[in-house]
């Protein structure tokens, strides 16, 4: 396997410094051509068929050997340069990756069937093998996946799968693989339906900003928050330390998030004041 990325943690007080070491060994990766590997997504990483992480353990703060050896490390990870997570569906390989939450369930009604992922998720923790093979991902499945019921722990519909993931999953899949989405509509047109009222118009944020609008939006594919006055980032440094950057609010184009519940309201009052200045 190759080296990809290395993250280094120098550790604090009396904890040791670590380095760990991101491995793939399929070298066609469609994410890795664009410094993007599904093992750096989220506090519990994926684990992908052709990847693994490799674990290193260095003195503490308080040994002489700490500063060299994190030095050491943090020299072997400038090699490899910036890379990122990613949360939507993929093709690798000979798996599908589908990071949808409570899409990998087996807590289902009577009479569906789980879809054939390699692991599933329980009440307590999300599967860290969100993957099914791609021999099996068709259009039928694609529908499948569409019409899954999860089930909350005190029962029900968990309606945020419903209403909100799968639609992302939707304007995901119309991205990655168009003629399959169109081929899933056409065995089931309500599928159209689900994304017509998910799809994002870009809105200046400084409209936004003056009607009030406060919350989740997208900057050039970056989730920002809209402040009052300000556009804000927040990211978690190898360390550990969350970390904001602020940006004024002037000329911006935002969209909004596909699952904001309030994103229909103020696209209507936007479409509204757009055609009353035509």
């Amino acid at each position: 396997m190759d080296t990809i990325y290395i993250i280094v943690r120098s550790g604090k007080d009396r904890e040791r410094a670590e380095a760990d070491e991101y491995m793939c060994g399929y070298a066609d990766c469609p994410l890795r051509k664009q410094n993007r590997c599904i093992q750096l997504q989220g506090f519990i990483s994926p684990r992908c068929p052709y990847g693994k992480i490799r674990g290193h353990d260095g003195p503490t703060k308080r040994s002489r050997d700490h500063l060299g050896w994190v030095k050491g490390w943090k020299k072997e990870a400038e090699k490899y340069g910036d890379w990122t997570g990613w949360n939507k569906v993929a093709y690798i390989g000979d798996y599908v990756y589908l990071p949808y939450p409570h899409m990998d369930s087996d807590r289902l009604p009577y009479g569906q069937v789980p879809l054939p992922f390699q692991d599933y998720s329980n009440f307590m923790h999300s599967s860290d093998k969100p993957f099914i093979p791609r021999s099996s991902f068709n259009a039928e499945m694609v529908v499948r996946a569409a019409k899954l019921r999860p089930q909350a722990m005190v029962g029900g519909t968990i309606t945020k799968y419903v209403y909100e993931i799968v639609p992302q999953f939707l304007l995901d899949l119309l991205e990655l693989d168009p003629s399959l989405f169109d081929e899933a509509v056409s065995l089931e047109p309500s599928l159209l339906e689900r994304i017509n009222k998910y799809l994002p118009i870009d809105i200046p944020a400084a409209w936004l900003n003056q009607v009030g609008f406060v919350g989740k939006v997208y900057l050039d594919n970056s989730p920002v928050t809209l402040l009052r006055g300000w556009l804000e980032w927040e990211w978690e440094d190898e360390d550990g330390w969350q970390n904001k950057k602020r940006q004024p609010i002037t000329n911006q184009v935002v969209k909004f998030a596909a699952d904001h519940h309030r994103r229909i309201e103020f696209e209507s009052r936007y479409k509204q004041f757009i055609k009353a200045n035509a």
